[in-house]
């Protein structure tokens, strides 16, 4: 039996997360991976806390090292608009 990723892994997030973070990947969800949201939940749950400026300082790492993939998985329309938007929520905070 073959392991869809990202399948099974946004089936996962989606139920973990809050509705608005799972905003953020309308449009994304048969198209990507959605393991970003997971840093991005528990920043806005968490805000003042220890626990939220280590998933900031990961996601930030993550996101580095994501872009190659994203670019890669997605066509440059997409790509482009998935890691600004991701991005913005770095800015947003």
């Amino acid at each position: 039996m073959d392991f869809d990723y990202s399948d099974d892994i946004n089936d996962y997030v989606s139920i973990a997360v809050l509705k608005s973070t799972a905003g953020l990947w309308e449009g994304y969800w048969d198209l990507y991976p959605a393991v970003s949201l997971l840093f991005i939940d528990i920043m806005k749950r968490y805000p003042d806390s220890y626990i939220r400026l280590h998933a900031e300082a990961d996601f930030k790492k993550f996101l580095q090292e994501e872009r190659i993939w994203i670019h890669q998985k997605l066509d440059d329309e997409k790509s482009f608009a998935l890691i600004n938007r991701l991005s913005r929520v770095l800015e947003d905070e």
